[in-house]
């Protein structure tokens, strides 16, 4: 694999966990709707900038399918995600993200005919699996059939598997996007389409009282942190698509985030680490080294 490919994926990954951990703080005092829109709001004067410096042609009406589906896409898993979070503990929430990968890969094969190996199948069916192990007891793993129910125990874990079907398919939309246009023009108007509408929601569903809260926002460290590790995210993100497969880099993106989830849940969080917890990781970050060292 190219080594400009793993080193991009890498610094998105850990960008994405800092990003997750650093939100999860300020769901505590603000609600979905509100956070999603600050939260993308933060990141335009950034993309704004570099999208008005860039050479890059700025996308044309090939551009339009794609591009409105990324926005609607993005917008909706951003709000589930973040009432997922609130919901339910990190640790138990983010692994329902596992399914992502699997999404991607049908989703790519289907569209661009993008096939990844049996091993890195295989690799991405082990992260399924571990992320049984996080949420499972004793009883249900003597009764395999029953482990469907452990996904569902917790209350958000139904929402993050919808999340985890919308990002299997927005990372695929974003590679087609990025054939039309540039990483900073196509992230610049991603990031506004999203915050136009999801502030038409927020101003359907109360008016301008949404807006008044960010001042109190904008002044918590936790903000500010988002911001950037979002920006960075999503820049490499981008970058490190167009030279892998987009099912292949789902999967070791999310291999990682919930292990790293997992361990801020814990340290940060005070959330419970248990055996079972430890032998999920484990089997889960196999399996993403399956997917990316033999793809």
């Amino acid at each position: 694999m190219d080594p400009t490919a793993v080193f991009y994926m890498i610094i998105s990954l850990l960008m994405w966990s800092s990003f997750d951990a650093s939100r999860k703080f300020l769901t505590k005092d603000h609600g979905a709707l509100f956070l999603s829109i600050a939260l993308t709001l933060s990141q335009a004067p950034l993309f704004a900038i570099w999208a008005f410096l860039d050479d890059g042609m700025w996308p044309g009406i090939s551009y339009l399918t794609s591009g409105t589906l990324g926005i609607l896409f993005n917008a909706g898993a951003s709000l589930l995600f973040l009432r997922a979070l609130a919901l339910s503990p990190l640790s138990k929430s983010i692994p329902m993200l596992s399914f992502a990968p699997l999404f991607a890969s049908v989703f790519s094969f289907l569209t661009i005919g993008e096939v990844p190996s049996v091993t890195a199948i295989t690799g991405m069916f082990c992260i399924i699996l571990g992320s049984f192990f996080l949420n499972a007891n004793l009883a249900e793993l003597r009764k395999p059939w029953a482990l469907w129910r452990s996904l569902m125990r917790e209350p958000g874990c139904l929402l993050m598997l919808l999340v985890a079907g919308l990002w299997g398919s927005t990372s695929l939309i974003d590679k087609i996007s990025l054939a039309y246009t540039s990483v900073p023009k196509h992230a610049f108007i991603q990031i506004i389409g999203v915050f136009v509408l999801l502030g038409l929601i927020a101003y359907k569903k109360n008016g301008l009282q949404l807006f008044r809260d960010f001042p109190g926002v904008a002044g918590r460290q936790a903000y500010w942190l988002s911001m950037i590790f979002a920006a960075a995210a999503l820049t490499f993100q981008l970058e490190a698509i167009q030279l892998m497969q987009v099912g292949v880099f789902e999967a070791f993106k999310r291999a990682t985030g919930i292990v790293l989830a997992a361990v801020l849940g814990y340290f940060l969080f005070g959330e419970d680490m248990k055996k079972l917890q430890i032998l999920g990781l484990a089997i889960m970050a196999f399996g993403s080294g399956l997917a990316i060292l033999f793809s």
